[in-house]
């Protein structure tokens, strides 16, 4: 399949769409357009051999150029972690992240409220 991208460069690029309309192979084509190092952040969970066998599909057919991370939860530290200029992230799939996180009731904002406080209190980012 092919896609054509007459848009603009974005920081960020958010492709909506219904379960298996071709969400992923349109961000990931909207991706190696770019020129730049494409990087999946992969949020599914594998608890199953459907999703198994879902997931080595979706591996093969990104092929050899796509670097995967498979994060479930932490997606913010990730992205974090992995965005610069020589790469392009595509996050695939909030729906599946915010399921994770729904599910474990952890609180995912608490690294961040970590790393923006110190330990007495104040707070590290400048005001004004």
């Amino acid at each position: 399949m092919s896609f054509t991208t007459p848009m603009r460069p974005s920081r960020a690029v958010l492709v909506l769409g219904g379960a298996r309309s071709g969400k992923s192979r349109y961000a990931q084509a909207l991706a190696e357009g770019t020129g730049k190092a494409p990087v999946l952040i992969a949020t599914a969970r594998i608890e199953d051999e459907e999703m198994q066998a879902r997931v080595a599909r979706h591996r093969d057919e990104r092929g050899a150029i796509w670097q995967t991370i498979e994060e479930a939860l932490q997606l913010a530290e990730v992205v974090r972690h992995e965005a610069d200029g020589a790469r392009i992230l595509v996050v695939d799939c909030l729906t599946l992240w915010l399921s994770n996180v729904m599910l474990t009731g952890e609180d995912v904002a608490e690294p961040q409220r970590q790393r923006n406080v110190e330990p007495c209190g104040r707070n590290r980012t400048r005001s004004g």
